[in-house]
């Protein structure tokens, strides 16, 4: 081949090259469309501009970003670009830093009361933070979405020592076994829940005033409470140590996973709140049910969710269907048992 047929190969490839990486960069302008318009939309008005999120680049959208644009010293072009792409990257991360406040986990903690306690949500704090999976262990420190957060300060563990905890009356309860199994005064659970005589339901929610001491004895007290089976089936993966059957690493299974059919009735093992429903990262879509006294179970891997965040559910209600979302090999149950922020294994609780 000859020195010019060389040269005139090499100058193509270069272009070829150049054109490649060109159209990988998305480029977006007026009239474009789509999921990547909606992002865009979306980081514009977490910076403060007014914009509608439709995924539709219209006039407003182009407005707003020639006048992000000229703030950051960018070609006021109104065409979203790699470098205006990095620049509102850069933005969004600084507006979401001033935003949060810094929480230290504390013993005892979960992520559902974490949320509770700063009015935010469990899937913002678990995207911010870079989360995967539900777990946390004291000594961490949390960035927390801002909402009642500048108000609220970390707790010590002194700080600790007098709380109110939440727990579902089942039936054959009365105050005074109640009170006594938590050791506190029945009359102290009176005055916190505004109750003037000794009736109350199966299935309503007591606050419960408990001291440190007191509050680990209730977990205690609730971990023999046996849980009804969210799904029949055959537990395929216990809870402990293990090698990962997708990632081939050896990890701790923080549940149990229940073979069964696609589609199945997965029903809430017991009586309590939703505190979350929806993706959570491996675990793809999720139920987390908080039951009061420090007790929660996690429903994984379902592929359709029934119940929503704030609702009421009763034991053996359904709440979601068996799937194989998220990280997951074949459809089955991943569940688990959570008991004062530490993981329990489920079969302890199962009958």
């Amino acid at each position: 081949m000859s020195k010019k047929a060389v040269l005139l190969l090499t100058v193509l490839s270069l272009v070829f090259l150049t054109a490649v990486s060109l159209s990988a960069a998305e480029v977006l302008r007026e009239g474009s469309r789509g999921a990547s318009v909606e992002a865009v939309q979306e980081k514009l008005n977490q910076v403060g501009y007014e914009v509608n999120i439709d995924g539709i680049f219209g006039p407003g959208t182009r407005e707003a970003l020639i006048d992000f644009q000229s703030g950051e010293n960018l070609t006021p072009d109104g065409v979203f670009g790699p470098k205006t792409s990095d620049a509102l990257n850069q933005a969004v991360a600084k507006v979401q830093k001033a935003s949060t406040t810094t929480y230290t986990v504390q013993s005892g903690d979960t992520l559902s009361q974490i949320a509770s306690k700063f009015d935010s949500e469990i899937d913002e704090i678990m995207r911010i933070n870079g989360l995967s999976d539900y777990m946390i262990y004291p000594g961490d420190e949390l960035d927390i979405p801002s909402g009642q957060a500048g108000n609220i300060v970390s707790q010590t563990e002194e700080q600790q020592e007098s709380r109110v905890i939440k727990y579902d009356v089942q039936q054959g309860d009365s105050l005074s076994v109640i009170a006594s199994r938590h050791g506190v005064d029945i009359d102290d659970i009176r005055k916190v829940n505004n109750i003037s005589g000794d009736r109350i339901i199966a299935g309503e929610t007591l606050r419960i005033p408990v001291s440190g001491s007191a509050s680990h004895s209730a977990g205690r007290t609730s971990s023999v409470e046996k849980l009804n089976w969210p799904v029949q089936g055959n537990i395929t993966s216990g809870f402990g140590n293990r090698v990962h059957p997708v990632t081939r690493a050896r990890d701790f299974h923080t549940g149990i996973d229940i073979s069964t059919g696609y589609g199945e009735q997965v029903k809430a093992a017991d009586s309590g709140q939703v505190v979350h429903s929806g993706w959570m990262g491996g675990y793809g879509h999720t139920v987390v049910i908080d039951h009061g006294n420090n007790k929660e179970t996690l429903y994984a891997h379902n592929s359709r969710l029934y119940v929503r965040q704030g609702q009421r559910v009763s034991r053996g209600e359904v709440i979601a269907a068996v799937g194989n979302s998220g990280v997951a090999t074949g459809s089955h149950l991943h569940f688990e048992v959570i008991i004062n922020g530490q993981h329990q294994n489920p079969q302890n609780y199962l009958p």
